[in-house]
């Protein structure tokens, strides 16, 4: 597989449903209670990127949006307000690669936005490229950010995430990445 400068990863699926009565459509998600009973959730994966890496499959889900620079606020999360990004990654972690069989270890979830991130400059010169304007955020696995940037960790910052890492390696405060124990 052709590793890209910005990554290992390839697009696999656009619009991948799950739980829907569709050919090639992965299972439902199914979830427990605490009081026992059980609920299937259905919906379709805006995006799903694949890649090889490190003797394992790694998954980056994708999720459109038209709001400029929609983040994922973990907390949100925590308080089981913003669900739908990660609930992605959990029916490809669950279900395996649909076909190869194969188990998906989960990379990203990221929002993309559809609509430039506007910025005020004294000159043109000093305008960012036009990929920092659509940059994508959500969460990253650090373990999986050499795999999604290969300039990383050489340049420390991505050009491409916001993912950076501090002197003793753990992601920066204000970086999207995220060890396997967060």
């Amino acid at each position: 597989q052709i590793a890209s400068a910005l990554g290992r990863a390839q697009p696999r699926a656009a619009e991948k449903g799950f739980g829907v009565d569709e050919d090639g459509s992965l299972p439902p998600l199914v979830l427990g209670t605490p009081n026992g009973r059980m609920f299937l959730l259905r919906g379709y994966i805006d995006r799903v990127d694949l890649a090889e890496y490190s003797g394992q499959l790694w998954a980056i889900v994708h999720d459109y949006k038209r709001a400029r620079d929609r983040r994922l606020d973990l907390s949100d999360v925590l308080n089981g307000l913003s669900l739908q990004l990660l609930s992605y990654l959990l029916v490809l972690t669950k279900t395996g690669d649909w076909q190869s069989k194969r188990p998906i270890r989960p990379a990203a979830a990221l929002y993309q936005t559809l609509i430039p991130t506007r910025e005020s400059i004294p000159h043109p010169s000093l305008a960012s490229g036009p990929h920092q304007a659509f940059r994508p955020r959500g969460i990253i696995s650090a373990d999986a950010a050499e795999m999604m940037d290969c300039d990383f960790p050489a340049t420390e910052r991505s050009a491409y995430y916001s993912l950076n890492v501090c002197k003793d390696g753990d992601p920066g405060q204000r970086s999207d990445g995220v060890t396997d124990q967060d």
